[in-house]
């Protein structure tokens, strides 16, 4: 069974139920066609309205037509209790003077915590952040006048040490949030753990939005106490492809893959050795290395060296340097540049030492193996000094005048001998 409520002008005018036999289900009714089919349920509509209003409808469907009635859908919710709204302390000033260090402050060990970049910091740029105090209580818990800084120890200290460097007055006033209730403990080590450290990637985008602003490498390295070689590792990291930089934040890759593919600048060699490490199980910073220096020469090259990094460079050669890593003069990207500057180099020298009297002179980077097979090496005599050769003269003489004395003497014969 299916029940059909009709209304007039947003009140019910009749609740009956037609079985599925008289109405098939599905089928698509034009509009004629449904105009007829109401027509004739008119009289069963009337007697329907009679037999509601006067209570003859009962159970559940007296329940869903209610619900549907117009004075069912105007009637208001109930009133809920408004949830209370949490206020926030606004900060106060107080004088610096006035401040102490809390004893309740979870910050004991000093290891590690450096004070004078921090007081360098604040006199760059003022203090950016509010210190968390509270009121400091006598033996009658009244105020003393007096606030215990639970949070922000390590400010207060630098704010110390610029007045005792005469750079701030004693009794600067200092913003702080003073709060009385909880414990000391507690507010202090919310503050120190509750805080999410930077991701590097966003401080790579920070140090190139402030070089696009016009602040050079040294200007930004002195103001974050880094190195400026630091200022151009985090730039270059900055620089690499967008796909790679995605990857690095949704922990795909590792910082050490990251900046050995910060190898080069090419962001098509980038994404080009990406994908190609997805189909490897070496995925490791040398083994990228390795891909994206496979088409260059290492500066230890013997045809490097030969060269030299100047004379290359100054035919128009690109020396790619690994600014993460110990590259012993980087990479001589144009190849058949360096070749050619071999040959030619190469084609000098044997002119010189042609010059020097030689018959021929072939020069080449390498020879194939036993080249030299049908080549025989002379060995060089040295020519006897005057007096060898004058001695050797006077003893060959004595020699023979010895040897021809010998063979003209006349034999001599034992007495006695037969």
């Amino acid at each position: 069974m299916r029940q059909i409520i009709m209304r007039n002008a947003g009140h019910i005018e009749a609740v009956y139920d037609i079985s599925y036999d008289s109405v098939p289900i599905g089928s698509i009714w034009s509009y004629r066609g449904l105009t007829r089919f109401i027509r004739k349920l008119r009289p069963f509509a009337e007697r329907q309205r009679k037999r509601f209003e006067g209570g003859g409808v009962k159970g559940r469907t007296r329940e869903r037509v209610s619900r549907l009635s117009p004075e069912s859908q105007t009637k208001e919710p109930p009133m809920t209790k408004a949830t209370p709204k949490l206020t926030l302390a606004p900060p106060q000033t107080i004088p610096l003077d006035k401040l102490v260090l809390h004893e309740g402050n979870v910050r004991q060990i000093k290891a590690g915590v450096s004070i004078e970049s921090l007081a360098a910091d604040i006199e760059r740029r003022g203090l950016l952040q509010s210190l968390s105090v509270r009121p400091i209580l006598n033996a009658a818990s009244e105020e003393t006048g007096a606030y215990g800084v639970q949070a922000g120890g390590r400010r207060l200290r630098a704010l110390q040490l610029l007045v005792k460097q005469k750079k701030l007055a004693k009794n600067a006033p200092i913003p702080c949030i003073v709060r009385s209730e909880g414990f000391v403990e507690a507010d202090s080590l919310a503050e120190n753990t509750e805080r999410e450290a930077l991701h590097p990637l966003d401080q790579f985008r920070a140090f190139a939005a402030l070089r696009d602003k016009g602040e050079g490498e040294e200007t930004i390295a002195a103001a974050f106490n880094v190195s400026a070689h630091v200022v151009k590792q985090r730039l270059r990291l900055a620089k690499a492809s967008p796909l790679l930089l995605q990857a690095y934040e949704g922990d795909e890759i590792t910082l050490d893959q990251l900046m050995a593919f910060c190898l080069t600048d090419d962001h098509d060699r980038q994404e080009q050795v990406f994908a190609a490490i997805q189909k490897q199980w070496n995925k490791g910073a040398d083994a990228i290395r390795r891909m994206l220096t496979e088409k260059t020469v290492h500066a230890s090259d013997r045809r490097a060296l030969f060269i030299g990094a100047d004379a290359y460079k100054a035919a128009g050669g690109i020396i790619i340097r690994d600014l993460f890593d110990e590259d012993d003069g980087g990479y001589l990207q144009d190849v058949p540049l360096l070749e050619r500057l071999v040959s030619e180099k190469l084609a000098a020298e044997a002119e010189v030492i042609k010059a020097e009297g030689w018959g021929w002179v072939e020069a080449a980077v390498d020879f194939p193996w036993n080249h030299h097979r049908d080549l025989r090496a002379l060995k060089p005599v040295r020519p006897r000094s005057p007096r060898i050769r004058k001695n050797s003269s006077r003893l060959f003489s004595t020699n023979l005048r010895r040897l021809t004395k010998r063979a003209t003497a006349p034999s001599r014969t034992r007495h006695g001998a037969i």
